[in-house]
């Protein structure tokens, strides 16, 4: 597993240092920051 850990965090570092990277996040993040819901 924890090859598996350092392989992934070597792709993502390679990816963002070329601009080559999104990251795309749902609703819950948003409300977990405090930030209000659709209905508020």
């Amino acid at each position: 597993m924890q090859a598996f850990i350092q392989e992934s965090k070597r792709i993502i570092k390679e990816a963002a240092d070329h601009d080559k990277i999104a990251f795309f996040v749902e609703a819950g993040v948003s409300m977990n920051s405090g930030l209000p819901s659709w209905s508020e």
